[in-house]
């Protein structure tokens, strides 16, 4: 079974932190089962595997991503696992950090769905009930309504109710389907603010997953394929383009938006992307510029996605008000209209 990002962080940061140090790697890799004591099979398979003269990496293959098993290779070859180690903590934070973020997309929903649970309640628990005790009157379209739901809800509240759950069930479980995630963020691409938030958010946590692997001394084309995944599949196929092109166009030149076809992917890359690849190609440093550039990016996805929220939920909330207003008009209505003839 996969570790989860923050399994891998803690692995990492422990690891990396214990080489830095100057204690051994099978040492280091058998105090791991007392930090996570889960997987404390595993490590000590992985232990004895090293002391076998085996290597960590083919011991994690199966439970680390592609990515960061290719660079703890490399690592291995250039006996800089520690660094390694480091930098892939470094990326499971800002994956954790931008994961977090992420949750601020919910307050808009929230805003609208707690103005329709008000209005729901006022719909099916007060209107109908205010009509019935003051022995009928106002027959408006909104008590019209008020007394359909009511019937509904009271009569067939089994059905509501098992409606309601088997929605949330559905949801929930496409939302777990592989690949589902990835069409929702194609959807939102297509958003003005959000898809530019989502861009830069995104390719920030890429620049972090090339700048590790370019410290580990992997070849630009293997880079590329490598940290591929870390991007929705609506944002990979510039990637894989630039892969097959790099070794023959150079590091600019394939990355360069002005440089590609009208309908290439990379014409919709961040700026601070295609400069980080740019200015690489005359340092050949991608591991400092993919590093300098991807707060940059994270920052500004942020900003932008701030911006989106700010405008969603004022009008969720702007919704949520006039669909709790409509009832309470009627309530109000229906009430001093009663008033009036009772006391007029």
């Amino acid at each position: 079974m996969q570790h989860t990002s923050a399994e891998i962080e803690a692995a990492a940061s422990a690891l990396g932190n214990q080489l830095a140090a100057g204690i051994k790697v099978r040492e280091a890799v058998a105090r791991m089962a007392k930090l996570q004591p889960k997987h404390a099979e595993l490590w000590a398979e992985a232990a004895e595997a090293l002391s076998r003269g085996g290597r960590l990496s083919n011991q994690l293959e199966a439970v680390w991503p592609d990515s960061v098993v290719a660079a703890l290779r490399a690592g291995e070859e250039s006996n800089s696992l520690h660094a390694v180690f480091k930098r892939t903590a470094e990326s499971m934070q800002v994956k954790a950090q931008v994961k977090k973020i992420y949750s601020k997309l919910m307050s808009p929903a929230i805003a609208f769905l707690a103005g329709f649970g008000v209005f729901l309640f006022f719909m099916v628990g007060v209107i109908p009930k205010l009509q019935a005790s003051l022995g009928g009157g106002e027959s408006g379209m909104t008590f019209k309504m008020a007394m359909v739901l009511h019937a509904i809800v009271t009569g067939y509240w089994p059905v509501v109710l098992g409606g309601i759950g088997a929605l949330v069930f559905g949801v929930t479980h496409w939302l777990r389907q592989p690949g589902n995630i990835d069409k929702l963020v194609e959807m939102a691409d297509g958003v003005p603010r959000l898809g530019e938030a989502l861009r830069n958010l995104y390719f920030g946590m890429w620049a972090y997953q090339m700048s590790l692997l370019d410290s580990a001394g992997l070849p630009v084309k293997q880079q590329l394929v490598l940290s591929v995944k870390t991007l929705p599949e609506c944002y990979q196929e510039g990637v894989l383009r630039m892969a097959e092109e790099v070794e023959k166009r150079g590091i600019a030149d394939s990355a360069d938006p002005e440089k590609q076809p009208e309908d290439d992917p990379r014409q919709l890359w961040p700026f601070y992307i295609v400069t980080a690849f740019v200015t690489a190609h005359e340092t050949g440093g991608i591991d400092e510029e993919m590093k300098r550039c991807a707060p940059i990016l994270i920052d500004e996805g942020v900003r932008k996605l701030n911006q989106f929220i700010s405008v969603a939920d004022v009008i969720a909330k702007a919704l949520a008000a006039a669909m709790i207003g409509m009832p309470l008009t009627a309530y109000f209505t229906q009430l001093s209209s009663s008033l009036t003839k009772a006391f007029g």
